[in-house]
């Protein structure tokens, strides 16, 4: 669990409607996992993964946002056991190597 403190600067941050976060504090660490092998990553991934999926599809199927799914899904793709299989629309689909 994280605290973010933010502030208001309509100068900055246009995107976020002038947002900015100035800090981000653990609170609490509510899990931890060991991983050894290629095995332990994917147990990461939702079990219910079609032949190809988006990031959409593992955000779903673990309960996290989206944006943390594509972090996911670009460092799983990176080492090579998820493999780029085109679009669907404007999603990259994913499959299991």
């Amino acid at each position: 669990q994280e605290e973010e403190v933010r502030y208001h600067d309509a100068k900055r941050a246009w995107r976020k409607k002038g947002w900015v976060t100035e800090e981000r504090r653990l609170l609490k660490v509510v899990d931890q996992r060991l991983i050894e092998n290629v095995a332990d990553l994917k147990a990461l991934l939702p079990d219910k993964l079609g032949d190809t999926f988006t990031t959409a599809d593992i955000a779903d199927g673990l309960g996290i946002k989206r944006n943390l799914a594509q972090k996911m899904a670009y460092c799983l793709s990176k080492i090579e056991l998820l493999e780029p299989m085109g679009k669907q629309g404007r999603n990259k689909l994913y499959s299991l190597k």
